[in-house]
């Protein structure tokens, strides 16, 4: 069964076009309680409570351009997400949601490095030998 969603192109009239709709995603009753407890807590970040939602409302059935509408996300990032979701089966939901680790430079400075930067930093120049009665440029 089809779905029609409305597209507006500029300076063209509304017509409606067919959209198939995505298979539900299956979801315990656990996990949709633990996706609701996200949503509805404040202390969560924003990018979390929308993964959620996406989670929450693909559950439903509904077609991904109407769930995109209805969140005001893209749809890629709803096909993103739901492909991330059937991926870890056996996963935690935090798991499932958390971001991906990014590429990157290895870390050169360690936290102990740091620390004893700062500890230096806050070391009274006199106590060093080196008195510093002003700064300069």
């Amino acid at each position: 069964m089809l779905g029609l969603v409305s597209v507006v192109i500029p300076s063209l009239e509304v017509f409606p076009m067919p959209v198939a709709p995505a298979p539900a995603l299956a979801l315990t009753r656990r996990q949709r309680q633990q996706l609701e407890a996200i949503v509805r807590k404040r202390i969560h970040p924003q990018c979390l409570v929308e993964r959620a939602r996406i989670i929450y409302k693909s559950g439903t059935g509904l077609p991904i351009m109407e769930i995109a509408c209805e969140l005001e996300v893209a749809p890629n990032t709803m096909r993103q997400w739901r492909r991330r979701w059937e991926s870890m089966p056996g996963a935690e939901i935090a798991q499932r949601l958390a971001d991906r680790p990014r590429s990157g430079a290895p870390v050169r400075i360690t936290p102990e490095q740091i620390c004893q930067i700062l500890a230096l930093a806050c070391e009274v120049s006199a106590s060093r030998g080196r008195p510093i009665t002003h700064w300069t440029q």
